[in-house]
C-alpha cells in the first residue's frame, strides 16, 4: 500500500457520550472491573477501492471521565481513492478530509440508528494529524536504473550509517547504537532506514504483488504492458514520520509542521513542506553534503592547525578519540567532528577506508528535489497515481460508493 495518514479524532462531549452508548450496546466497551482505559481496533474496507482502513477507539485515556474517547484512523488516501499501489500524492489539505469522511461513513455502517447529522457533529475542527506518510519517487532511464540506484543507495546508507563508530562516552566506553539500515522490509526489492523522526523505505516494485492495482483495469495489453515497465523504471521512497518528532531549520530556529491540515496550504505555509521534508531526509542519508572519497594531496587551507592534526590522525588510521586535541567530553568530540563536516567534507566518526567508498556526491545530485517524478508528466503512469488533477474527481467518486454503501447498510438493517 501507500504511505498511510493516521489521524486523531476527538468527537465533542455530546458526540462522545451518543457514540459511548452504541458501542457499548456492541459490547465493546470494557467489562466489568476493567481498566478505565481500553483500546478497540477495528478494520474496513473501504467502498470503491476495498483499501483497508484500521480504526482504534481509545476510551478513557482523555480525560477523568469514564466514558471519554477519541479515535485513531489510518489509511492511505491513494489507496482509498485510485487504488492499491499507486503512486500517493502528497496533497495533505484534502487528505485528511476524506479519511474524516471514511470515519464517519464506518460509524453509519455500523450502527445504522445513527443519522448523518449524528456523524456530520464530527467535524475538521476535531481532527489532527499524528503520523504522515510522504511519498517521493525519481524515474530512472531503465528498470536496471531503478535496480543500481537501489542498491547503491543502501550501500551507501550502510556505510555512512551503520559503519560509523559511536560516539565516545565520558567514561572512556562507547555507545553501541542499533543497526539503523534493514532489509527486512515490505518486499524483497526494499530496504529501510531508521529516522530521528519515523522511518524511509526505498523500493522498487519488480513483483507482481508490488504493482497498481489500477493496472487490471487497462484492458489493452500492449497499454498494460508500458504502464508496467514505466512502473518498473521508478524508484520509490516511503516516509512515515512522527508530525510530534519532526523538525525543521527556519531563521534559525527548530520549527514544527502543522498538525492542523487546514494549514497546509501554499498561503500558509510558502515553503513547500514537502521539499523541507525531503531536505532533512537528505541531511539524515548524508546526500546534502559531498563527502570526500579521496585524500586531500595538501593540507586543508580552511583549518586550523589543531583540526588538521586530527584530520591526518585520522586518514593514518590513529585512535582518535584520543587525540590530544579532542578533549575529555562527548561534545568537545562532537565538536570537533561537526568542525570538520563542515569545514573538510569528513566524519570521523567512519573508517577512513570505508568513509571513501560514500556516494554522496552522485547520488545527492540525482536524488535531488527538483528532479522528482511528477506521474502527470508521465502517459503511461498518469492515471496510476493519485494527483492535483484526478483528485477532486476521485473523491467525487468515493463519495457516491459511500452514499451506496451505506443505502444497503440502513436497507438490511430495516
Amino acid at each position: 500500500m501507500a504511505t498511510a495518514i493516521t489521524i486523531a479524532i476527538t468527537p465533542d462531549i455530546a458526540t462522545q457520550e451518543l457514540l459511548s452508548e452504541l458501542f457499548q450496546d456492541h459490547h465493546v466497551a470494557a467489562e466489568s472491573g476493567q481498566s478505565r482505559s481500553s483500546k478497540s481496533r477495528y478494520s474496513w474496507n473501504t467502498p470503491l477501492t476495498g483499501a483497508t482502513v484500521e480504526i482504534c477507539r481509545i476510551v478513557g485515556a482523555v480525560t477523568s471521565r469514564a466514558n471519554s474517547s477519541y479515535f485513531i484512523v489510518q489509511g492511505s488516501p491513494a489507496d482509498i481513492l485510485i487504488g492499491r499501489e499507486v503512486l500517493g500524492g502528497n496533497n495533505v489539505c484534502k487528505s485528511v478530509p476524506v479519511l474524516l469522511e471514511i470515519f464517519k461513513s464506518w460509524l453509519l455502517t455500523q450502527f445504522p440508528s445513527l443519522s448523518r447529522s449524528d456523524v456530520d457533529a464530527i467535524t475538521e475542527d476535531h481532527c489532527k494529524i499524528s503520523r504522515l506518510g510522504v511519498d517521493i519517487a525519481f524515474e530512472m532511464p531503465s528498470d536496471g536504473e531503478a535496480v543500481s540506484t537501489l542498491l547503491a543507495l543502501h550501500r551507501h546508507c550502510k556505510i555512512t550509517l551503520d559503519y560509523a563508530r559511536p560516539l565516545p562516552h565520558k567514561r572512556g566506553m562507547w555507545k553501541k547504537p542499533a543497526p539503523k539500515v534493514t532489509t527486512d522490509g515490505p518486499g524483497r526489492n526494499a530496504f529501510s532506514v531508521m529516522l530521528p523522526y519515523g522511518q524511509l523505505t526505498v523500493r522498487t516494485k519488480h513483483d507482481l504483488d508490488d504493482l497498481p492495482s489500477s493496472l487490471s483495469t487497462v484492458e489493452d495489453i500492449e497499454q498494460r504492458k508500458h504502464a508496467t515497465a514505466a512502473i518498473r523504471r521508478v524508484l520509490f521512497f516511503e516516509i512515515d514520520l512522527d508530525l510530534e518528532k519532526f523538525e525543521y531549520e527556519g531563521d534559525g530556529l527548530s520549527l514544527h509542521l502543522p498538525m492542523d491540515h487546514r494549514y497546509w496550504t501554499r498561503a500558509k505555509l510558502p515553503t513547500d513542506p514537502i521539499s523541507l521534508i525531503w531536505d532533512e531526509v537528505r541531511y539524515e542519508l548524508w546526500l546534502n553534503i559531498a563527502l570526500l572519497t579521496e585524500r586531500p594531496d595538501e593540507a586543508t587551507g580552511n583549518l586550523t592547525w589543531q583540526l588538521q592534526e586530527v584530520l591526518e590522525a585520522y586518514f593514518a588510521g590513529e585512535n582518535i578519540a584520543r587525540h590530544m586535541h579532542m578533549g575529555f567530553e562527548s561534545k568537545d568530540f562532537s565538536k570537533v567532528r561537526n568542525a570538520l563536516i563542515d569545514k573538510a567534507r569528513v566524519d570521523i566518526l567512519i573508517p577512513w577506508p570505508i568513509h571513501r567508498l560514500n556516494l554522496s556526491e552522485s547520488l545527492g545530485a540525482l536524488l535531488a528535489y527538483e528532479n522528482r517524478l511528477d506521474p502527470r508528466n508521465v502517459e503511461e503512469l498518469a492515471c496510476h497515481a493519485l494527483t492535483q488533477d484526478n483528485m477532486d474527481s476521485a473523491i467525487a467518486g468515493l463519495k457516491s460508493a459511500i452514499s451506496e454503501c451505506i443505502r444497503l447498510c440502513k436497507k438490511k438493517a430495516a
